[in-house]
């Protein structure tokens, strides 16, 4: 099994205009996330939830993100893209990391 380390990066929370969301935020995260840019916004991964077909490739996007800069576009944020990335190559793998090969 190969582990992927992925750095918090705290550098990005001056950029954070709610702090008491990102605050609340990180609490549910059970201080498992990271901050990351993506474009014009932060974003904050809930390592917990695993990633998307994260087996296959550890450096595909995780399963629960939260928009800090754009919380309307946090309508709907459980697990999204859950199946995302699924072709036979990605169910190959997944069943050989099942079988724990």
């Amino acid at each position: 099994m190969e582990f992927t380390w992925f750095p918090q990066n705290d550098d990005l929370q001056a950029q954070i205009k709610s702090r008491d969301e990102m605050t609340e935020l990180i609490r549910f995260a059970n201080d498992y996330y990271t901050l990351e840019k993506r474009s014009d916004t932060v974003v904050l991964n809930v390592l917990r939830f695993g990633q998307i077909t994260g087996w296959h490739d550890p450096h595909q996007q995780f399963c629960f993100y939260y928009y800090l800069d754009s919380p309307g576009a946090n309508d709907i944020v459980a697990q999204r893209g859950r199946f995302a990335n699924w072709n036979k190559p990605t169910i190959r793998s997944f069943l050989r990391r099942i079988r724990g090969n």
